[in-house]
């Protein structure tokens, strides 16, 4: 099986909802963009949202974010998919769509990668523990795993 590398950056990954564990409840909870505009993506105004106790939280445009963990960059939410994987690491995805993408890599025997990509594409900044041959079955499952955790009102139908 082969994958080309779409190029997607984590903040193109969070123009869509970031599921999360609501800080109130513990259910799963959303971050939603709440406009779209034509400055940079990253710094559009998002709303952290639970269906199950109404908890609503904002964020201004242009606020800080911090990037780099199981945690959403805007609200600092636990990521509602993330799962023990390959002695102790942590596999995370922001939503449906992350996992595609990931379980499309991480599955494939070939990937390749445009040569007009710039350097700032998600799949490029992986850990190699998830990349490696000899993790793959394993990472498949947990990403499996945690595509069973996606709630069905935030399925994206990849």
């Amino acid at each position: 099986m082969r994958h080309r590398d779409p190029g997607l950056t984590a903040y193109e990954l969070t123009a869509e909802d970031v599921l999360v564990t609501c800080p109130s409840c513990q259910a799963c909870a959303r971050v939603v963009v709440t406009t779209r505009t034509d400055e940079w993506l990253g710094s559009w105004p998002r709303r952290l949202v639970c269906p199950h106790c109404s908890l609503v939280q904002e964020r201004p445009p242009r606020s800080g974010s911090a990037w780099g963990g199981a945690t959403d960059p805007y609200f600092g939410a636990p990521l509602w998919l993330q799962s023990p994987c390959c002695g102790g690491r942590v596999l995370w995805a922001y939503n449906e769509r992350h996992l595609g993408v990931l379980r499309a890599h991480v599955a494939a025997k070939l990937r390749e990668r445009p040569d007009d990509l710039g350097p700032t594409s998600m799949l490029e900044r992986l850990p190699s523990w998830i990349t490696s041959a000899q993790h793959r079955d394993e990472v498949v499952r947990t990403i499996d795993r945690l595509q069973r955790r996606v709630p069905p009102g935030a399925r994206t139908g990849i």
